[in-house]
């Protein structure tokens, strides 16, 4: 059984995002209005309307967004039993550009952690 570990309501205005970091494993749960959720790496796109779920798979980033007001709820579970990241996953990381200092800086990393 997966232990709830963090939880954030995300509250959009009309026309906003919200970058979700990390985002392998998090649950997003419309709450109201619709919210639509893209990752890195998934050529495909969701939209979430009150009470569906999405489980994020992909490594790295995904964006919500919201054409009027919407909320969801994003929860961290821990996941038991999995093995961590190979080394190569990780070093690749680094070589990333979405991770430079720049780009960190261009999305206000650190303002909306979770709870």
């Amino acid at each position: 059984m997966n232990a709830t570990i963090s939880c954030e309501r995300v509250q959009l205005a009309a026309h906003r995002s919200h970058i979700l970091e990390n985002a392998a494993g998090l649950e997003i749960s419309g709450l109201s209005g619709e919210v639509w959720v893209t990752q890195h790496g998934d050529s495909r796109d969701f939209v979430l309307r009150p009470g569906e779920r999405l489980l994020l798979s992909q490594p790295g980033s995904a964006v919500l967004g919201a054409r009027t007001a919407a909320e969801v709820l994003v929860v961290r579970r821990e996941a038991r039993g999995r093995r961590p990241a190979s080394l190569w996953l990780r070093l690749a990381g680094l070589f990333d550009p979405r991770w430079s200092g720049a780009a960190l800086r261009s999305m206000g990393r650190g303002r909306n952690g979770f709870c």
